[in-house]
């Protein structure tokens, strides 16, 4: 007997190796008879219960002016005077120069029949919608 599943759980079971990727198969599936010819008796009712994690305005008002009193009352006086200093991390152009030329050397002196032919080959291991364990 053939049984159909969804991805998400096909991807679970290959996570937990209780399946291997090797017996999974590809199988073309009707979802929509599926979903008409589902019995909605089964189902049981649920209340649903809005959430709302933002504040209220009266919230926002009140750390506002906590806020706002804190600020207003600084004393700027307690502040130290900073110079800042802006710091170059730039090489020079001597530096520039040396590298660029031991670099120039490096692939002058590569020697190109030392390397291997390679084909491209492009692959897809994710599996599609319709699937099928057996």
């Amino acid at each position: 007997m053939k049984k159909t599943l969804d991805i998400s759980f096909i991807f679970g079971l290959l996570a937990a190796g209780t399946v291997g990727a090797a017996s999974i198969v590809e199988v073309d599936v009707d979802s929509g008879a599926e979903v008409k010819s589902f019995d909605q008796s089964k189902l049981k009712h649920v209340e649903t219960e809005g959430k709302n994690p933002l504040p209220t305005a009266d919230i926002l008002k009140a750390e506002s002016a906590d806020n706002r009193a804190e600020v207003k009352s600084f004393d700027q006086n307690k502040l130290n005077h900073v110079e800042t200093r802006e710091k170059t991390l730039l090489p020079t152009v001597d530096t520039l120069s040396t590298e660029n030329v031991d670099s120039r050397a490096e692939v002058k002196s590569f020697d190109q029949s030392k390397l291997k032919h390679v084909e491209t080959e492009e692959k897809n291991p994710l599996p599609t919608a319709n699937i099928e364990i057996k």
